[in-house]
């Protein structure tokens, strides 16, 4: 989960570098009337670093079994959340098929944080 949405934010965020304009992912800058921004340009430097590149760092911590990853996949998780709140404050709209499985992707990434964080004890 956490390589699979670091991927989708690093094209994600990539496209919105790419072109600010939001048009070559469909998007319109007046989506952004209610945001700081005048553009996706700081949005999708954002998403690539905080959601994309943290979420692939986090994601190959994992596979070496560090004992920062419970940490790192609660943090990945509450940023998503964070991000896709924030998101939908700033363009004053939700929309459910992309916006809940981001959201329920956050859920399940802290959740499994907290399972390895803290594991049933085996008898």
């Amino acid at each position: 989960l956490l390589f699979l949405h670091g991927l989708s934010a690093l094209v994600g965020g990539g496209e919105l570098i790419y072109d600010p304009s939001g048009e070559i992912i469909y998007l319109s800058v007046d989506m952004l009337e209610h945001a700081p921004f005048d553009d996706f340009l700081i949005p999708g430097i954002i998403l690539f670093v905080v959601n994309g590149i943290f979420n692939i760092f986090s994601a190959i911590c994992c596979l070496f079994k560090r004992a920062v990853d419970p940490f790192l996949m609660i943090a990945c998780g509450v940023l998503l959340i964070i991000w896709i709140v924030v998101q939908i404050i700033m363009i004053r709209q939700f929309y459910p098929p992309l916006h809940a499985p981001y959201l329920l992707a956050g859920i399940t990434i802290i959740v499994c944080g907290g399972i390895i964080r803290n594991p049933a004890k085996q008898p």
